[in-house]
């Protein structure tokens, strides 16, 4: 039996569309005070990393990683000789 439970993050409560009794706003406000007070660098809730979608992230990490350039397309001719060169390497390793 698979028992999955989905974690919803406090800040996405805090957001919004979430029906939440006065006591959990209550401590969910309380825990938000405490964490802009006690941290020098405080991110708001909604730009925190557990809000942000897969898509972004992965869009993110393309960024940052330099992977967005797209590599400029081949002639049908360079292609050819690039695939040649390739056979030419293959056939004088010894393997």
């Amino acid at each position: 039996m698979n028992n999955k439970k989905h974690y919803i993050s406090d800040a996405m409560k805090l957001n919004g569309g979430f029906e939440l009794s006065d006591l959990e706003r209550a401590r969910l406000e309380l825990s938000e005070t405490q964490r802009r007070l006690a941290n020098k660098h405080y991110i708001p809730p909604g730009d925190r990393a557990e809000n942000i979608s897969r898509q972004d992230a992965i869009d993110q990490l393309h960024e940052t990683l330099g992977m967005t350039q797209e590599k400029p397309a081949m002639t049908k001719e360079q292609a050819i000789a690039e695939l040649q060169q390739t056979q030419k390497k293959l056939a004088t390793k010894h393997f």
